[in-house]
């Protein structure tokens, strides 16, 4: 009985099953607090039960961040975030139902095939982002946007990180975290002007750390795997 299987909690291991819950009820507890709707409280749980699974490799992850982009949409366009509204609902949205089924064809034992980018495309990458940093600022400031400035430079993160999750790159994590960075300065900056923007403070932080989480865990499963060519 030395090769026993791990036991797992909705696929997931004891540790990250644990996370996932408590970094909910952080979650949970902070909206509580500062008074928020129960509906955007629960966004941002879903959100960090979203990313567990993806740090997983999982592929319920992509079916959990299809029903997350669709009901944050709806709560940042309330906010006048327009352009976090349209990135959700019009480019995160599509990219997670194809990463569904890119990862279902790419799997090995329950958990999706990482692949890394060679230099030159991640050089590529981080150009393209510049070049659409500068389109998504200046459509959004003749849209209105609150944040123009920020808002921009979390989409442009946002939508490189879902590209390269789609394609199952692990430098995703790293568009990711900046994306989350900036969403944190942005409910920051909202948290001063009402306390019911506390939560998603607490949330985009705690995104940060989910994704570093997520980093690890994917380096973790490309060593496991052996999959160390760069694409």
């Amino acid at each position: 009985m030395a090769d026993m299987v791990k036991k797992t909690y909705l696929g997931l291991g004891p540790k990250k099953f644990i996370m996932a819950i408590t970094m909910s009820l952080a979650v949970f507890i902070c909206g509580l607090l500062s008074k928020q709707e129960f509906y955007e409280i629960a966004v941002s749980a879903l959100a960090v039960v979203t990313i567990i699974f993806l740090s997983e490799g999982k592929t319920i992850g992509c079916i959990l961040g299809t029903v997350y982009s669709v009901a944050y949409a709806a709560v940042c366009f309330s906010r006048q975030l327009y352009g976090l509204a349209f990135f959700m609902a019009f480019l995160v949205l599509p990219l997670y139902v194809i990463s569904l089924f890119t990862w279902k064809k790419n799997q090995n034992k329950g958990a999706v095939e990482i692949k890394r980018l060679s230099a030159a495309k991640l050089i590529l990458v981080i150009a393209a982002s510049v070049a659409g940093y500068c389109c998504i600022f200046f459509v959004l400031g003749k849209v209105g946007s609150s944040n123009a400035p920020l808002d921009s430079l979390t989409i442009v993160f946002g939508m490189a990180g879902m590209v390269l999750l789609s394609l199952r790159y692990l430098e995703q994590w790293y568009f990711n975290i900046a994306s989350n960075a900036a969403a944190v300065v942005i409910w920051a900056v909202k948290s001063f002007e009402s306390a019911s923007n506390l939560n998603f403070l607490i949330a985009a932080a705690v995104f940060v750390a989910s994704n570093v989480i997520g980093l690890v865990s994917w380096f973790r499963l490309n060593k496991k795997t052996g999959d160390q060519k760069n694409d």
